[in-house]
């Protein structure tokens, strides 16, 4: 039989110095990273709208927003922009487009670096040769 796993002092005190905002940040990550495999999905089809999830910072929504595949593909150029439903921006966004069925908002700050840090679509880095 294992030993019960154990939390470390070092990992639970990291946990609750977390900046509030970067936990927020992840959760908008996570959906986003889904948003993209729906997107890839539709690649394999001929669809010209999505049904995506809200990729707001509130950890319990799980609104459904439709999108055009071009709209969609316009936010994705940006890997510091989110899609949320209306009233769902944040304290550390700023909205830079606004439609009765969505917000487009931008991470700023510590969010908009790990935002960036975790974008799906952004290449792998190259490996360095000596």
């Amino acid at each position: 039989m294992s030993a019960p796993a154990t939390t470390s002092s070092a990992q639970t005190a990291a946990a609750s110095t977390e900046d509030p905002r970067l936990a927020a940040s992840r959760s908008q990550i996570m959906f986003r990273q889904v948003n993209e495999e729906t997107r890839r999905l539709a690649d394999n089809s001929e669809l010209d709208e999505l049904q995506i999830v809200c990729e707001c910072d509130h950890g319990e929504c799980l609104s459904q927003l439709s999108i055009s595949v071009d709209e969609y593909e316009a936010v994705r150029r940006f890997p510091t922009r989110f899609l949320v439903s209306p009233d769902h921006a944040g304290h550390d966004e700023r909205i830079v487009h606004e439609t009765s069925e969505y917000l487009v908002i931008e991470k700023v700050g510590p969010g908009a670096a790990a935002a960036i840090r975790h974008d799906p679509r952004k290449p792998p880095a190259r490996a360095q040769t000596t």
